[in-house]
């Protein structure tokens, strides 16, 4: 974090320090996601919290910064708070959209939760998932894929968690081998992991076995 600032403020100076802040913030944002793809999600976390100091309000922070969170088995309450903030900004996102469904899944509101009249009060993570699949920057990316899958499994589709499970293999084959060769990388090693727990999963399921899911919560306690 301490580079991170000697960085940012070496941005070029200007007296208006209120006037340099929103910059800033975009220099310390950048910096984190670099730092996320090479694989220091904890230097990434204090540099996100960085960006966060220069502009409070920063909805791409607050996505990234409360994904990361949850899956480097940070605070939860923190996480969440910043990726519904984030939603509430842009509902419209494919990757927030994702990052909220994932809060809602791990809290087991898998399901639209609805009042006396039908009405939805809060979006579960199933119909979640399906929009944010559905969307052009989610339709091929084996992420989020992958969460619904785990998802629709939970609420007794599995036939189709399985096609979203194979779909979302044969797209992390294609990068994994379209991805440079030479020294591994921090982003290769994570799609190869991110494809051995998906290939678990189809094969379990096929099977006739319960496959490996991402935890709720209350069942990782």
């Amino acid at each position: 974090e301490r580079v991170a600032r000697i960085v940012i403020a070496n941005q070029g100076s200007k007296p208006d320090l209120a006037s340099e802040s929103p910059r800033r913030a975009e220099v310390a944002y950048t910096l984190a996601s670099l730092l996320t793809a090479l694989g220091r999600p904890g230097v990434a976390v204090e540099v996100y919290r960085l960006a966060l100091e220069y502009r409070p309000d920063h909805p791409w922070v607050e996505n990234d910064l409360g994904y990361l969170l949850l899956e480097s088995g940070g605070d939860f309450a923190e996480a969440e708070r910043l990726i519904e903030s984030a939603y509430e900004a842009l509902p419209d996102q494919a990757s927030v959209i994702d990052s909220v469904a994932w809060v809602r899944y791990k809290r087991g509101v898998l399901l639209d939760v609805t009042d006396a009249a039908g009405g939805v009060v809060r979006r579960g993570a199933e119909g979640l998932l399906r929009e944010a699949v559905a969307t052009e920057g989610g339709a091929n990316n084996p992420t989020m894929l992958d969460h619904y899958a785990d998802t629709l499994w939970r609420v007794g589709k599995t036939a189709e968690a399985r096609r979203l499970w194979s779909r979302a293999e044969m797209v992390l084959r294609a990068m994994v081998a379209q991805a440079t060769e030479g020294e591994p990388t921090p982003t290769k090693a994570r799609w190869e992991r991110e494809l051995a727990s998906i290939e678990g999963k189809l094969e379990a399921s096929l099977a006739g076995e319960e496959p490996r899911l991402e935890p709720l919560l209350d069942e990782a306690e």
